[in-house]
């Protein structure tokens, strides 16, 4: 599967160095122990999973990006694959049910995004990866997460650009599932849920750092469609945006904005 590579690994550390930063919660679910072989599935820049692969036997990090698994490389991360998580299951090497632990932090809300139809399929290859017994841990996107500055893009684009809400809407590439959803997901693809959590975790953005800056990062599928509408359109884009969320989301006292991120965190066990 080709996937454009958005990401911008200097960006990526710059505007949201807060996402291997406020990952004690999850990587605590994931209680690696040196013996452990892990899959770190959507690794991105491998900030964490450097620190991870010093508690671990080995860590094999795959993400879709190629900017970002050379970030990774260059900070230490010994093995890598770019590979879109959807195409897991092709990956025979990964497949051969040697992992003791699949872990997932900030990716599957991307993964599972797109064609609902692949969601099984990205679950499957996770499941072949994991040894009898193995845990696939999980922290995502949660119903709900980061639900204005969505829904700010989402008006926006209507706005700006003269599309319907309907289209507006289909350029998210997010699924920000419920826990009974992705529960579900996971129990019919061959595993037993043993935790799930929705928590809210407001999140300050870098003190230097504003909306347009998360945008500029997460938002692309709705930039770049606003780049086919000619030139001025992004800056419009994101003027519109800031300017919905000042009110909402600037903190008076010190003017650091604030992002609204609901995290489902998940533990299951292959069956």
């Amino acid at each position: 599967m080709t996937l454009k590579d958005n990401w911008n690994a200097d960006a990526y550390s710059s505007n949201a160095g807060f996402v291997p930063v406020l990952s004690s919660a999850v990587v605590g679910l994931l209680d690696p122990q040196p013996e452990d072989h892990i899959l770190d599935l959507g690794c991105g820049d491998g900030v964490l999973s450097c620190t991870l692969q010093d508690r671990c036997a080995r860590l094999v990090g795959v993400d879709p990006s190629h900017k970002l698994i050379t970030r990774a490389k260059e900070l230490g991360l010994k093995e890598t694959k770019v590979a879109a998580a959807q195409d897991l299951v092709d990956i025979e090497e990964l497949q051969r049910g040697t992992f003791d632990k699949v872990f997932s932090n900030a990716a599957l809300h991307w993964v599972f995004g797109g064609d609902p139809s692949q969601r099984d399929g990205v679950v499957n290859g996770v499941r072949n990866a994991l040894k009898p017994g193995g845990l696939f841990v999980a922290e995502c996107g949660g119903f709900g997460n980061c639900a204005e500055v969505h829904s700010a893009l989402i008006s926006a684009m209507v706005h700006v650009c003269g599309v319907t809400y309907e289209e507006a809407q289909g350029l998210s590439p997010w699924w920000f599932a419920t826990e009974q959803g992705m529960s579900s997901l996971l129990k019919r693809n061959g595993f037993k849920v043993t935790h799930t959590s929705l928590t809210h975790r407001p999140t300050e953005l870098p003190k230097d750092k504003t909306a347009k800056a998360w945008v500029e990062t997460f938002g692309f599928p709705w930039l770049d469609a606003a780049d086919k509408k000619g030139p001025s359109y992004r800056h419009k884009i994101l003027e519109e945006v800031e300017e919905a969320l000042r009110a909402v989301a600037r903190r008076e006292e010190d003017g650091v904005w604030i992002v609204n991120y609901i995290r489902l965190r998940f533990v299951a066990v292959k069956v």
